[in-house]
């Protein structure tokens, strides 16, 4: 399957080229931008989520974090952001 990672799209074109896989995604790495230890860029991050609600996909969301900062916090942030829509 294809794996949508919010990660691996950087850019000018990142929000279109996640748009255009979104739609054929069997999952998702929800992995946001956190440029201090915690301190998530939930606008940025809410916007991929838009873009995969957007999209219609309905599988699974694997978590990533891998920055500074205490990682289940950050998880949790995230988690909460995820599970807002779904």
């Amino acid at each position: 399957g294809l794996c949508a990672d919010f990660g691996n799209f950087k850019g000018d074109d990142k929000y279109t080229e996640l748009a255009a896989i979104l739609p054929r995604a069997t999952s998702v790495h929800a992995k946001a931008e956190w440029p201090v230890a915690g301190e998530m860029l939930r606008d940025e991050f809410t916007r991929c989520m838009n873009l995969a609600a957007e999209a219609e996909f309905d599988g699974p969301y694997s978590l990533i974090f891998d920055s500074a900062g205490s990682e289940w916090d950050s998880l949790a942030e995230i988690q909460e952001v995820v599970t807002s829509y779904i």
